[in-house]
């Protein structure tokens, strides 16, 4: 009976790493837009993983229905038409073609009251643009761990005040493209991890106010912006849908909500795609 109990106990455990080893992480939507993702198969998977860039950026690359699958974020101001990706493996480099389409995104005019924010001085000039490369240092990073999930869990709840990709006009200027979305709520409102990561830095910043960077794995990161309060610190490791922070209206915002964006390969891409 025990060797009988062995055997079973064996040939379950050999089961369960086969599947393991063609386990795929549930994936987004792909709109091949601006400010979309592509969804592109790329190998088989029976071959060794693929390395692969777009932009000369990294780009994810998981498994699907057997096959090893290059997930791309679009920026929003990338020229519509035919794009590629260079795929490298260790007996070969290739180029495999794709194609996105023009998208138009809404326009919005809003007047910040706050001077120091609306019209900064210099000291509030070089504040930002030193925030701004740390920021940006975040936002490139890149760690080779697998997502546990692209299907995200909604990170508070409230009314989207602001969408992606809108056109902002501050006090009449153009300012930027949204790069994320609004999430209005009362002050205090609890706000959630999105899925499963690791906190990669927490601060206060002259536009975002207090923001939490999570690491997802391989260049998926997302950010909480305008919060109240910040409940996590770097290093931390966070669950979907654990509570990070609360609702606020810190940094440059008309009133309390959260400003939630996803990145991938170092561009923004819309958080309604992984929802």
């Amino acid at each position: 009976m025990k060797i009988r109990s062995l055997y079973f106990y064996c040939l379950s455990l050999c089961l369960l790493l086969c599947f393991s080893a063609f386990a795929s992480t549930p994936l987004c939507k792909t709109n091949p837009i601006q400010g979309g993702i592509v969804i592109l198969p790329i190998a088989k998977i029976t071959q060794t993983k693929p390395r692969v860039y777009f932009h000369d950026l990294p780009v994810m690359t998981l498994k699907k229905n057997k096959q090893w699958v290059a997930v791309i974020g679009i920026p929003l101001t990338q020229k519509p038409g035919r794009l590629s990706i260079k795929v490298e493996t260790p007996r070969s480099t290739k180029q495999e073609f794709f194609s996105i389409k023009h998208h138009h995104y809404q326009t919005e005019y809003i007047t910040i009251k706050k001077s120091s924010t609306s019209r900064p001085n210099k000291k509030f000039l070089q504040r930002y643009t030193r925030e701004r490369k740390m920021m940006k240092a975040l936002l490139n990073h890149w760690s080779n761990r697998t997502p546990a999930s692209l299907h995200f869990y909604r990170p508070a709840q409230g009314r989207i005040s602001g969408r992606f990709g809108l056109e902002r006009y501050f006090n009449g200027v153009l300012s930027s493209r949204h790069r994320g979305i609004d999430i209005a709520a009362a002050e205090g409102t609890k706000v959630h991890a999105a899925s499963n990561g690791i906190v990669l830095n927490t601060g206060r910043y002259l536009f975002t106010g207090k923001t939490i960077f999570i690491d997802h794995g391989q260049g998926l990161i997302t950010l909480y912006c305008h919060l109240s309060k910040i409940l996590v610190k770097k290093g931390q490791v966070v669950r979907h849908g654990a509570v990070i922070g609360n609702i606020g209206h810190t940094g440059r915002a008309t009133g309390p909500h959260l400003h939630w964006g996803v990145y991938l390969n170092r561009t923004s891409v819309s958080p309604t795609l992984f929802l």
